[in-house]
């Protein structure tokens, strides 16, 4: 509980009161600026949707003791699930949902199949929604992703391997990843019997990702935050088995192939150490576009949620990496503060990106530390750059 009040207050010292009149204007700015359909846009960014709702999860929880804007908070989240229900197509032959007679949220009355076809933030997103409802062990969110994975496994061809196969197929390896990753984050809450092969699957995805990938190193902050967050944890298998001297997936150390439990260390190499951010490629070439090696937002929150669940879940057998996360949160809640509550693609540069609702709402997840945590939002970055220049002794740079 002492962490928890620390964290809370570091943020309310941190962020102006928000419109809706509490401490978190970034989701307020998310609540005012939602369409009655309950997404944000409505253009090709609607897939954006999913993203939104884990972090006005996170500030409605956070919040719920410090007054009504709390229900505002809730309200919009499950409102955008209600639109990921309204605009995604059903399994052809899924299952019928046990709670089908149970009206939505917002009253109206769902089809006799509700197990739809849901992009990996949108299931986790519903893992969310399902956390904090009335009865969190059977509501139409879990019954929803129970659904899905259960009929993934036994309806779509090739089964749950098949499937996300189809994923890296139809989308870049890195952002395959990073939805695979929420999958199984969604898959291990709704208990599925293949979670194991979601595992898998994930491993195989980041063992794909090299310096020619989109984004590298927010997809091993992802897979990161995934595998060291469900049933499985991180153990000596390797990300790459057939990995050599001179990949992304060797350990110079060992002198065999990188393995999972390596996975931390790996990702903190990655961490600038003077701001606090990540790098966005392994081998920390600079952004042609930006200018900049490191600072991009979804850079710095995913992998500091790696970072996070490595030491939450770990019980100090992944290393403690407190320090690491505090200065990312810092650099994430200063980037809060650059764009007046707002957030863009990179944390301080203004000849770039404009402003977006998903970096926002991404923002949040890592500025209210999710899950419950027992980190401090406290220290300086120099603590970071002795440590930093600690763990990098002796260890090659992939």
């Amino acid at each position: 509980m002492r962490h928890h009040v620390s964290v809370a207050v570091a943020l309310v010292l941190t962020l102006a009161t928000g419109a809706l009149g509490g401490p978190f204007p970034a989701a307020d700015l998310l609540v005012q600026n939602q369409l009655p359909t309950g997404n944000w846009y409505t253009d090709e960014r609607e897939w954006e949707t999913g993203y939104m709702i884990p972090g006005l999860v996170r500030v409605h929880e956070l919040s719920q003791t410090w007054g009504g804007y709390a229900n505002e908070y809730k309200a919009s989240a499950e409102l955008a699930g209600m639109w990921v229900l309204n605009n995604r197509p059903l399994v052809p032959g899924g299952s019928v949902n046990p709670y089908n007679l149970l009206p939505f949220p917002d009253g109206s009355n769902p089809p006799s199949n509700v197990t739809h076809q849901l992009l990996g933030e949108e299931a986790y997103a519903f893992r969310r929604l399902s956390e904090i409802n009335a009865n969190p062990a059977g509501n139409i969110w879990r019954s929803e992703i129970t659904n899905f994975y259960g009929d993934v496994s036994s309806l779509y061809p090739g089964s749950t391997a098949g499937y996300a196969s189809a994923i890296r197929t139809y989308n870049e390896i890195s952002i395959a990843t990073d939805m695979i990753a929420h999958h199984v984050m969604a898959a291990d809450y709704a208990g599925a019997s293949d979670l194991a092969t979601w595992r898998t699957e994930l491993i195989s995805s980041l063992s794909m990702v090299d310096n020619s990938a989109y984004f590298p190193v927010l997809a091993l902050g992802s897979a990161l935050w995934a595998l060291a967050s469900t049933t499985g944890g991180l153990d000596n298998t390797p990300v790459k088995p057939t990995a050599v001297s001179g990949d992304v997936w060797w350990d110079y150390v060992e002198g065999e192939p990188m393995e999972l439990i390596d996975l931390p260390w790996f990702l903190a190499s990655h961490q600038e150490p003077t701001t606090g951010t990540f790098y966005w490629r392994f081998d920390h070439a600079v952004d042609a576009d930006t200018g900049w090696a490191y600072g991009f937002t979804e850079d710095t929150v995913f992998g500091a949620l790696g970072l996070q669940a490595a030491t939450v879940y770990g019980n100090g057998l992944w290393g403690s990496w407190d320090v690491e996360v505090n200065a990312a949160i810092y650099s994430v809640l200063r980037g809060f503060n650059y764009w007046e509550e707002g957030m863009r693609e990179h944390l301080w540069t203004t000849a770039y990106s404009g402003y977006n609702y998903m970096y926002a709402a991404e923002g949040l997840r890592l500025a209210i530390p999710e899950p419950a945590s027992l980190l401090l939002v406290a220290g300086g970055l120099s603590a970071l750059a002795v440590r930093k220049h600690r763990r990098r002794a002796g260890r090659a740079s992939c």
